[in-house]
Order: structure tokens, then sequence, then C-alpha cells
């Protein structure tokens, strides 16, 4: 199976000549359908599609979806040399084959499901990082998306030679594989192929995304001749960007530092007891946040955003 995202707002695509109809899934869910020239209009096969996709794994996303059924011929005009499917975010529209393909090649209700998953990946929030090219959240968190594209091993974005380890088609396989978890090879990277605990976070993904960080907030006071250090640590479970803020006596003179590994990985030492601390954080769970004591005493209150 080959697949393409299509970058903008591709002339192919929007010059169809045929207007969308909106079909309701069994949910009473809206969804468009443009049905190609080439095909007879058949309402009733529209509406088994649209049942089919009201079956897929979804939120609410799929009432901004629009499908263009095709011919496998007219998708692989509209969307590259050998696509069965493509898929193009500006649009929130997907091409699909509305024939069966080939003997041998994957199915078409498989190829619209894995096409499916990146309409849902255009629709989550992977803050710092785009969900449509690297995966939603707790799916890249539980396969060290972020760790393998710094160690070169995952490429997102690239649908040319490095397609098999581009991570984005590889969350919209996993997504594909919810569905069709037997019989289906995997044609991607060993390093995002399912196992345990990819279909929970699959799951997780589509039915509750992460939406923004949470606020933690640590409390702590210092006397004057007390101790000079104050710790507090933080739970981090996903992958993301973390932020800390503090702020203290503003007679007092407070540092920060956040501790990585045993090792201090970032520092503020402005003036006075306000410090801040942001930088993005892949495959540690729990970090350790150090407040220093240079002059003054009083109580200071530590807030960090964590994903």
């Amino acid at each position: 199976m080959r697949d393409t995202l299509l970058r903008a707002d591709s002339v192919a695509l929007r010059d169809a000549g045929v207007a969308a109809n909106v079909y309701r899934t069994p949910r009473n869910e809206p969804l468009r359908v443009i049905l190609s020239p080439a095909f007879i209009a058949n309402r009733a096969a529209v509406q088994s599609f649209v049942d089919f996709m009201g079956s897929r794994l979804h939120g609410k996303e799929l009432s901004k979806l629009t499908v263009y059924l095709a011919p496998l011929r007219e998708v692989e005009a509209r969307c590259a040399p050998g696509a069965v499917a493509c898929y193009a975010p500006n649009l929130e529209l997907m091409v699909g084959p509305g024939e069966n393909t080939p003997a041998g090649q994957f199915s078409k209700e498989f190829a619209v499901t894995h096409e499916y998953g990146h309409h849902i990946a255009r629709n989550r929030n992977n803050s710092p990082w785009s969900a449509l090219i690297r995966g939603p959240k707790r799916w890249g968190t539980f396969h060290h998306v972020c760790e393998r594209v710094a160690a070169h091993q995952l490429f997102p974005g690239d649908e040319g030679a490095q397609y098999v380890a581009n991570p984005g088609e590889g969350w919209a396989q996993a997504y594909a594989f919810q569905h069709y978890p037997t019989g289906q090879p995997w044609q991607f990277t060993p390093l995002l192929a399912p196992v345990p605990g990819t279909r929970p976070a699959v799951r997780a993904d589509v039915l509750a995304p992460w939406r923004q960080p949470t606020i933690v907030v640590r409390r702590g006071a210092f006397a004057t001749a007390g101790a000079r250090v104050a710790t507090r640590t933080f739970a981090t479970p996903l992958d993301g960007r973390v932020s800390f803020t503090l702020s203290g006596p503003s007679t007092s003179n407070l540092d920060l530092e956040v501790i990585v590994g045993g090792r201090v990985a970032a520092s503020s030492r402005r003036g006075g007891s306000r410090e801040f601390i942001a930088g993005d954080l892949c495959g540690v769970r729990r970090i350790s946040v150090r407040v220093a004591r240079i002059r003054g005493a009083g109580a200071f209150r530590l807030a960090g955003r964590v994903p």
C-alpha cells in the first residue's frame, strides 16, 4: 500500500466538478461525500460506505471530513503515481478507492481506514510538534518518536526515500491495525510496529485526545538560617514542552535548576526571585526541579506546566 499527504490545496482535488452531498452515520454524524463522475450515482452504496466510516474508531473530527470516492486510476491521477489513497490536510479531504483493490493489495476498507488515521492526527494536538507528521501524543510517546527523530531513526513528513520510517505514516498504519490486527503485513519500520501497549495508546489518542499541558504547583519556604536548597519532583508521563515558573519574596534572590538524569539540564539565575525555564522533554518520565536560596528567606511558589 502506498498513500500520500498533499501539502497544498491541490487544484486536482478542488476541480472535481461535483458538489458534496451530506450523509449521516447510524449515530447521526454528518459526513460529506463526493462521488466521482466515473461512478453511477448509487445512494445506497454511498450510505453503506458512510456507515462503514461511522464504524471506525473516531471522535468529533468525523464531521469535518470530506471524502472523494473514485476509481483507482483516478485516485492515482489525483494523488500521486502508485497511490491507492491520499489525504489533503488543508482541505480535510480524503481521496479513496470506491472500488476493490487488486488481489494481493490492501483492501479498499483498509486503505480508507489508514487514510482516516491521518484525519485523526490532523485534528489532534501534539504540541510542540505536529501530530500530522509525528503522530498523536500518547502513541508518539509510547513509541519513542521524539527520541528516535533526534537519533535520525525516524523521518517526520518524508513521503519519499524514508517513507517507511515516517512516523506520521506509522501512526496511520497503527490506526488501521486497530481495526485489522491480523492478516496484514506491517510495511513500515519495525520501530513503530504494534506491540502490547500500542492499542491502548491509539484508543486513548482517538477517544480522549490530549489537549493542553497540566499545571502542577509545588510550594515551599526558606528560613533565614535554614536550608539553602529545596527540591521538588514532577511526573512527566508524556513527551512535550515543559516549563517552570518560580516566584518568591521580592527581597530574596532565588535560582532555579531542572535536573534530568542526575544532571543540570537547564538553569535560570537572574537577580531576584522570579525565574523561568522551558524546554522540550523526550523519554523522561520524572524530573526534579531545584530551588536554590542565594539571599533572603520566605515562601516560594513553583508552577510547572507538563504534558
